[in-house]
């Protein structure tokens, strides 16, 4: 298990990306629900965090600060920024992330673009 001070530090690395005119963060992690609790210890704003049962993938939308997307992994890591001037795949990534005709496909999905 990560230790919180290195979570902590790792969030707000994440946080920073948001300073300029990123709309989304891709990241990997090996656990969303600890993410987001730093996240709210860190910025102390509303999250709500999207995501199904057993799924490997969420979305976490943060109170007038914008969007993550997460992919479980082994590791807590920031894969992609996206900014507000860039196509997300042709697609919102949160459509991505939530429809049922990617969900078996999704990793393997990110994984070859990023």
């Amino acid at each position: 298990m990560i230790e919180t001070c290195n979570l902590e530090e790792f969030t707000r690395e994440l946080m920073s990306k948001f300073e300029k005119d990123t709309k989304v963060v891709l990241i990997m992690v090996k656990n969303p629900h600890e993410i987001e609790k730093a996240i709210t210890k860190v910025l102390g704003k509303k999250i709500y965090h999207f995501w199904e049962p057993s799924s490997p993938y969420g979305l976490m939308i943060i109170e007038n600060v914008g969007k993550i997307a997460w992919i479980l992994g082994d590791q807590y890591k920031i894969i992609k920024t996206f900014k507000l001037e860039e196509s997300l795949v042709g697609e919102n990534i949160g459509d991505i992330l939530s429809s049922a005709s990617y969900k078996d496909n999704v990793l393997r999905i990110f994984k070859e673009k990023y």
